[in-house]
């Protein structure tokens, strides 16, 4: 998947690919919907801690030695950004995973 910034979305790399974005984030919350409330903020906790340290070593390149470059944190991050968008749990949690700015 590549994170659509025009649309705010996560989609499919090419035409020919079966996978959609939100209903991936559906089926994953539904999926952690069946087990113990805990079990879901554990993973945002480690999603949050990845896209955290991601930033931060992003941040930390010597600017000569290595290009800057992302990778999949945009795509992180929009499927953290869907993940609040379609949970019961609403904008309200994402504040507490949210790196400090």
């Amino acid at each position: 998947m590549k994170y659509n910034a025009k649309f705010a979305v996560l989609q499919k790399r090419d035409k020919d690919d079966e996978f959609d974005g939100s209903c991936f984030v559906v089926g994953i919350l539904c999926f952690l919907n069946q087990f113990n409330p805990t079990n879901k903020e554990l993973f945002l906790d480690l999603l949050s801690q990845y896209i955290r340290t991601t930033i931060s070593n992003q941040l930390n390149k010597k600017s000569g030695s290595e290009k800057k470059n992302p990778g999949n944190l945009p795509c992180f991050i929009g499927f953290f950004e869907e993940f609040f968008r379609f949970s019961d749990d609403g904008f309200e949690v994402s504040p507490l995973f949210v790196p400090n700015a």
